[in-house]
């Protein structure tokens, strides 16, 4: 059992970082938002959503991952895109 607790402490780990990077990248998004705003564009671009996936599915060591990285990647995009549309509700209210 041992085994299991300290794979989970592990993992916890990982989820601490992962959280911490997610919410640079959140900060990001707001300044990014504001940007497309600001200049008028959508907030949604598909070439770029695919080269963002192109590139960081390159840097995946084991491609038996990759199928799982393009999801993980799909889902911070959407969320991505969310975040900025529920930012420009609220402050259109």
């Amino acid at each position: 059992m041992k085994d299991l607790q300290e794979m989970r402490k592990r993992i916890d780990e990982i989820d601490k970082e992962l959280v911490k990077l997610f919410e640079k990248r959140l900060y990001v998004i707001f300044e990014i938002n504001e940007y497309k705003k600001k200049h008028l564009l959508p907030i949604e671009d598909k070439n770029r959503e695919k080269e963002l996936i192109k590139t960081n599915v390159s840097y995946c060591k084991n491609p038996e991952y990759s199928t799982y990285i393009v999801e993980f990647l799909e889902c911070i995009i959407s969320i991505s895109k969310k975040v900025q549309l529920d930012y420009r509700k609220i402050k259109n209210d």
